[in-house]
C-alpha cells in the first residue's frame, strides 16, 4: 500500500496569546517528520509477520484442530439429549427405562466434561501464542528503537513513540489472541453446522450459502470504509499525546508568552479530529449491524419454515436440535464477520509497530577489527581529522559553526559521507561503536543526570574505586568538607558523601552544578580524548 502523510506531531502552534492580537506564530519544527499512515488492505506480510511470531503455523494447527474438536464434542452432546428427548429410550415404566435414562445423562455429562477440557487446551494453546507474539514484538520495537540512528530519534516526537509502546502494543498483548480465537470459533461453527443441518434440511444449504454471500459483501464493503478509520484514527492519537507532553513541561514558558489560549486551541483542533476518526468509526459499525441483523431475522425465518415442515419426519427433539444450532449458525455467521473485520483493524497495530523495526540503525556495537586495537586505546588521545564531509554544513560565527556536528561525527552518531577521523592512528569508521565511545567522553551543554546517588551517576556500572569518584568530587568543588574545614567554603559544594541523593535530570541541583557532576563524571573515566560541548557556558 501507499504511504501519505498526515500533519506532524510537532508543535505548530499560532495564535494571538490571547491577549496581544498578533500575528499567527509558526512554532513547527521543520526537522520533525510527518507520521506515515498506509493505506489500502492489511498487506499478506502482516498476517505472516503476527502469525511467525505466534510460532508459525504450528500456533495455527494447534489453534484449529483443538477448536474443530471442541465444537464437535459440543454438538454431540447436544445431538444424544436430542436423541433422548425424541424418544431414544425405553418408555417410562418399561424395563431397562431407568437404566437407558442413566446411561444417556452419563454420556451427556462425560462428552460436557469432555469438552470443557479441551476447550480449556484450546484457550491455553491461542493466550501462550499470543503472549509469544507480545513478547517477540515488543522485543523487536525496543531493539528498534533503541540502537536507532540519532536522526530517527531527532525527528520523530517521543509521543508518537509512546504511542506505539502504549497502545499498540497493548492491543497486540490484551485484544488480537481473543479476537483471532474467537475469529477461528465462529468460523469453525459456521462450517460444521452447516454441514450438519445441510444433511437433515438439503434445503438450508442454499438458504445458508445465499445469506454468508450477503455477509461477505457487506463485510468487504465495511471493511473498505473502517480499515482507513481505524488507520486514521490512530495516527490522530499521536498528536495529541505529542502536544500534551510538551505543553506540561513547558507550560512555564507558554504562559511567561501569553499563548495560552494559542495552545489550548491547538490541543482541542488535535483532539476533535481524534474524535472525528472515531465517532466515524461507531457510525459504521452500527451501519454494518443494523443489515446483519436484518439479514439475520430473515434467514432465521426461513428456517424455522424448513424446520416446522419436516418436524414430524425427524422427531420433535431433533427438529429442536436443528432449529437451535440454525439459528446459532446465524448468530455465529454475524460473530464471525464481525470478528474478521475487528481482527483486520487490529492489525494495523501490528502494522504500525512493525514500520519502526525497520528504521534505519546505527554501526555495530563491536566490529571483529576492535580485538586488534592496542590495549587501553586511546593511550595519548592524538586526533587527526582529514577531509572529513559529515552530514551537515557548518557556518562560521559563533553559532552553527559545525562545533556540535564534529563532536557527533567523533562519537560517529553522525556517519561521515566523506574523509575519515583518525583516533590514536586508528580509523573510527572502523571501530565498533561500542569500543569507541568507551574511549571518548562527553562533556555536553545539557548533562543528563539520572534518579539516584551520586555513586550511581558517576560510576553507574561500578567500575571504580570510592576514593577515585570522591577525589573527582573535590576537584571539581562539589565535596563539601567537614565542619570548619575550607571545603565549606565553596558555594558549589553540593554533596557530603556519595550516597547523597540526585533527583530525575538533577532537578534538585542548580544548571552549573549539573555541570560540574557531568565533568566530575569525565574525570573518573579518564578519557584521553574528552569533548566539551559549550565549555565556556
Amino acid at each position: 500500500p501507499e504511504c501519505v502523510g498526515i500533519y506532524s506531531d510537532s508543535s505548530d502552534v499560532g495564535g494571538d496569546g490571547g491577549n496581544d492580537g498578533g500575528s499567527d506564530a509558526d512554532l513547527d519544527a521543520l526537522l520533525v517528520e510527518d507520521e506515515m499512515r498506509l493505506h489500502g488492505l492489511v498487506k499478506l506480510d502482516t498476517w505472516r509477520l503476527y502469525l511467525r511470531l505466534c510460532c508459525g503455523w504450528q500456533f495455527v494447527a494447534g489453534c484449529l484442530g483443538t477448536i474443530v474438536v471442541m465444537q464437535l464434542l459440543g454438538m454431540f452432546k447436544d445431538y444424544c439429549l436430542a436423541r433422548q428427548l425424541s424418544g431414544g429410550t425405553a418408555p417410562d415404566g418399561a424395563p431397562g427405562a431407568d437404566t437407558d435414562v442413566l446411561r444417556a445423562l452419563a454420556v451427556y455429562l462425560g462428552l460436557g466434561v469432555l469438552s470443557a477440557a479441551v476447550s480449556a487446551l484450546a484457550l491455553l494453546w491461542a493466550y501462550a501464542g499470543g503472549l509469544r507474539s507480545a513478547q517477540a514484538l515488543h522485543e523487536r520495537l525496543v531493539e528498534a528503537v533503541v540502537y536507532a540512528t540519532p536522526r530517527f530519534l531527532d525527528t520523530t516526537p517521543v509521543g508518537r513513540i509512546m504511542v506505539r509502546f502504549a497502545k499498540d502494543v497493548q492491543v497486540v498483548d490484551e485484544d488480537i489472541t481473543e479476537i483471532l480465537f474467537s475469529c477461528i470459533r465462529s468460523c469453525v461453527l459456521v462450517a460444521i453446522t452447516l454441514a450438519a443441518i445441510s444433511a437433515a434440511i438439503p434445503q438450508f444449504a442454499a438458504v445458508g450459502l445465499a445469506v454468508l454471500g450477503a455477509y461477505a459483501r457487506l463485510m468487504w464493503r465495511f471493511m473498505q470504509a473502517q480499515r482507513e478509520t481505524s488507520r486514521l484514527e490512530a495516527t490522530s492519537y499521536a498528536p495529541v499525546v505529542s502536544l500534551y507532553g510538551e505543553m506540561t513541561p513547558g507550560s512555564a514558558s507558554i504562559r511567561a508568552f501569553a499563548m495560552q489560549a494559542a495552545y489550548l486551541r491547538e490541543l482541542e483542533q488535535r483532539a476533535a479530529a481524534h474524535i472525528r476518526a472515531e465517532l466515524a468509526g461507531r457510525a459504521q459499525t452500527r451501519w454494518l449491524d443494523v443489515r446483519m441483523a436484518l439479514a439475520s431475522a430473515l434467514a432465521s425465518f426461513a428456517t424455522a419454515v424448513f424446520v416446522l415442515l419436516r418436524a414430524r419426519a425427524i422427531g420433535t427433539g431433533l427438529a429442536g436440535f436443528i432449529f437451535v444450532y440454525a439459528v446459532s449458525f446465524w448468530v455465529e455467521s454475524t460473530a464471525a464477520v464481525r470478528a474478521y473485520s475487528y481482527l483486520e483493524l487490529l492489525l494495523n497495530c501490528v502494522e504500525r509497530a512493525h514500520q519502526y523495526v525497520g528504521v534505519a540503525r546505527e554501526a555495530p556495537a563491536a566490529v571483529a577489527a576492535d580485538d586488534a586495537l592496542p590495549p587501553g586505546w586511546p593511550r595519548t588521545g592524538a586526533l587527526a581529522v582529514a577531509g572529513l564531509v559529515a552530514g551537515y554544513v557548518g557556518v562560521v560565527g559563533r553559532t552553527g559553526a559545525g562545533k556540535s556536528t564534529l563532536m557527533q561525527a567523533l562519537l560517529r552518531l553522525l556517519e561521515a559521507s566523506a574523509g575519515r577521523v583518525v583516533l590514536d592512528g586508528v580509523d573510527i569508521a572502523g571501530v565498533g561503536l561500542a569500543r569507541l565511545r568507551l574511549g571518548v567522553t562527553i562533556v555536553p551543554q545539557d548533562p543528563v543526570l539520572f534518579n539516584g546517588t551520586v555513586r550511581f551517576n558517576l560510576d553507574p556500572f561500578g567500575d571504580h574505586p570510592d576514593a577515585l569518584l570522591l577525589d573527582a568530587l573535590r576537584r571539581t568543588l562539589l565535596l563539601r568538607g567537614p565542619p570548619g574545614s575550607a571545603g565549606t567554603s565553596a558555594s558549589v559544594a553540593a554533596f557530603g558523601s556519595l550516597d547523597d541523593a540526585v533527583t530525575e535530570s538533577g532537578r534538585n541541583l542548580s544548571l552549573g552544578q549539573r555541570q560540574l557532576v557531568a565533568l566530575a563524571r569525565a574525570l573518573v573515566r579518564r578519557s584521553r580524548l574528552v569533548v566539551m560541548d559549550e565549555a565556556t557556558a
